[in-house]
């Protein structure tokens, strides 16, 4: 028939013949003939391309560590063969700076960051940070020390500073708590 497939197999022979081409039986010699279309070696070389693209593909579906949380929400990529959606969300590292307070020798001071900072419970002690500055030129801020503390259940920190005085006359210190955190 005339196709675009062949198959020839002569009757003395075991060797069965494929094709991609014409083909058409000619009764005058009791032959077929046939007509390549695309040749048996275009043919062997594109399957072994095709392995070569199967087997890579194979070994990149294979590599990957990363977890759905290291992956940003909304956003896939395929792990060990796997495709995973991200869970990750886009934090920010945010400073709150609360207004300067003068603060005498052991004076305690309260700051309440439940209004602040939504996951206030997340926040610990080094989350706030005081820096200061002497009001007084004789008195050097490094002879300080300052205590702080931190509630996690009511989101309250508490400060005070000691050494913050001259002569036995208390001294005050101007302190500005900033509070870092990621939300």
């Amino acid at each position: 028939q005339d196709e675009k497939y062949y198959a020839i197999k002569n009757i003395n022979n075991t060797k069965v013949t494929t094709g991609t081409g014409t083909c058409s039986y000619d009764e005058a010699t009791n032959t077929y003939l046939s007509v390549n279309l695309v040749s048996q070696e275009l043919v062997d070389n594109l399957q072994e391309q095709l392995d070569d693209l199967t087997d890579e593909i194979n070994n990149l579906k294979s590599l990957g560590t990363a977890a759905a949380s290291d992956i940003m929400s909304g956003k896939n990529a395929v792990v060990n063969g796997n495709l995973i959606t991200g869970t990750k969300t886009d934090k920010v590292l945010k400073i709150y700076t609360f207004p300067d307070d003068n603060v005498g020798n052991t004076a305690v001071r309260s700051i309440n960051v439940s209004a602040i900072v939504q996951d206030f419970s997340s926040l610990t002690v080094d989350n706030l940070v005081l820096e200061a500055r002497s009001s007084s030129n004789n008195l050097n801020t490094r002879n300080m020390t300052f205590f702080k503390t931190y509630n996690a259940s009511t989101g309250i920190y508490t400060y005070y500073v000691v050494g913050a005085s001259l002569n036995n006359d208390t001294l005050f210190t101007k302190v500005t708590p900033k509070l870092y955190y990621v939300e």
